[in-house]
């Protein structure tokens, strides 16, 4: 009887994906041919699908679509992307329905949430607690200052180490920091509570896990991957609601400790109004910021240190600008005015590595991209890694070379200039915490190369880093690398 009553299932779940197929609206643009029902779902491969989606944008141009398992989807290259983004943002503003990131928040977030009126008051009130906690920009530059600082003597180590573990805890410290202004021991069990999070988190919402997105109920059946999700699902669930209650417990509008408490003063300000907000909302939010900071920002820091120690002639011209702008006082955000070289290093490492190779996104209406027609409801990838390295807008594109952002003049290229390099995004969507990002990087590098610099863990042992051979998962890593350092001042 279960048996049966399963393959009645799935024959009603799969003629209602076919009857779906057939009556809704199609996208105009050419695609691969694929297999019935499945479509071109077998010709990617799940562990890293750059190099086919690549092969396809040469054949079918820089706008094509796939059918995955009859679920048609639009994938978006070069200036495509930038018109996706911008020129068409609005209409390309929202989020397709993946069930773990369903079943993460509820749609209660900023992240998985379509751009619609409830979305723009979440980034609202994102945006009002950056403006509003500390004064902005000056207060978290003070807070990564002090941070690093910490980190600058748990570096100070003789031999050669992994620096992935010092470079978290500095990241989640000053993200806690102005999440709740508590400062956590690296022993200290909520952050190591937060590390196991983001760490299986990692794990759990990776690509070996796609088929949850399509049958979440799977989750269900026991086996390992499902499990997984389930556990950390709870866990996160869990964590969120502590943070949120110790916060709420002590909340003071005469003294605001941090961004969570900015958060849930405006929900008191929006309670019994059309605009309330709900505990759920609370802790989206503080996900989004707490999460999406962390794991991004390491992950950028840790394959920029590997750059440094895959070409030591840009470290080199690194430590002749610091010493030259800086010297021994301590860096400030002011400096990059002064610091091209630093900046173009940095944007050429975000470029290079793409951390963030893609953000599905779907049709919020009927539109068009390169004159093809999409309709409401379409999936749309826009492929950065590719972007980030088309010889079109990137000479030379596996070449690691930070002076492709230093005009003639020997100044950083104008953003207008660079429109093409979306680390964080672009338009009405663009990542929330970019300016907090920028801030994390230029401080922590600035910093840690005027003290130190830095050395494979053995001679003969680079870290050789090509995204092309990253790990695919929230984000694209790198596999680990040991370091050793030696004093400059």
């Amino acid at each position: 009887m279960v048996g049966q009553f399963l393959v009645g299932c799935i024959v009603l779940i799969v003629t209602r994906w076919i009857y779906k197929w057939i009556s809704q609206k199609k996208c105009s643009a050419p695609g691969p041919p694929g297999l019935p029902v499945l479509g071109n779902i077998l010709d990617l491969n799940s562990k890293f699908p750059f190099p086919q989606l690549d092969k396809w944008k040469n054949e079918y141009g820089d706008v094509y679509k796939l059918n995955l398992s009859l679920i048609e989807t639009v994938v978006v290259h070069g200036e495509a992307v930038y018109d996706m983004f911008v020129t068409k943002g609005d209409a390309i503003a929202g989020r397709p329905k993946y069930g773990r990131l369903e079943l993460m928040n509820h749609g209660e977030d900023i992240v998985t949430r379509s751009a619609d009126d409830k979305w723009k008051a979440y980034r609202k009130i994102a945006h009002q607690g950056l403006r509003q906690y500390g004064c902005g920009i000056p207060h978290i530059e003070q807070i990564c200052m002090e941070e690093v600082q910490d980190c600058i003597q748990r570096f100070d180590r003789t031999g050669p180490f992994n620096p992935y573990d010092d470079m978290y805890l500095t990241v989640a410290n000053i993200t806690l920091i102005m999440m709740t202004g508590e400062r956590f021991d690296k022993n200290d069990p909520w952050l190591e509570r937060t590390a196991r999070i983001e760490k299986i988190g990692a794990q759990a919402f990776g690509i070996d896990g796609v088929y949850l997105d399509m049958f979440p109920w799977l989750r269900h059946i026991p086996h390992k991957r499902g499990d997984l999700f389930k556990n950390i699902l709870q866990e996160l669930q869990d964590y969120l609601g502590q943070l949120v209650a110790r916060s709420k417990s002590s909340l003071d509008e005469n003294n605001v400790r941090g961004m969570c408490d900015v958060i849930l003063l405006e929900q008191e300000r929006r309670k019994d109004t059309a605009n309330a907000i709900n505990d759920g909302t609370v802790k989206g939010i503080c996900h989004n910021l707490i999460f999406g900071a962390i794991i991004t920002t390491t992950t950028a820091l840790n394959s920029m240190m590997a750059y440094l120690l895959d070409y030591p002639k840009v470290q080199e011209k690194l430590h002749e600008e610091i010493d030259r702008v800086i010297g021994t006082r301590l860096p400030t955000l002011d400096d990059r005015r002064e610091m091209p070289y630093m900046e173009a290093f940095i944007l050429e490492s975000l470029r290079y590595m793409s951390h963030i190779p893609t953000v599905p996104q779907e049709t919020m209406r009927d539109t068009t991209l390169n004159g093809h027609f999409i309709p409401q409801g379409t999936q749309v990838w826009p492929n950065l890694f590719s972007l980030h390295h088309d010889e079109r807008f990137f000479p030379d594109p596996w070449t690691f070379k930070p002076e492709r952002f230093i005009d003639t003049e020997g100044k950083l290229v104008p953003a207008d200039q660079r429109k093409h390099l979306m680390p964080f995004g672009a338009g009405i969507r663009v990542c929330v915490g970019e300016q907090m990002a920028r801030v994390r990087m230029f401080i922590f590098l600035t910093t840690m190369l005027q003290h130190y610099t830095f050395l494979p863990g053995s001679p003969d042992n680079l870290p050789n880093y090509d995204p092309r051979k990253g790990i695919m998962g929230a984000v694209l890593k790198m596999e680990e690398y040991e370091v050793r350092l030696q004093k400059r001042i």
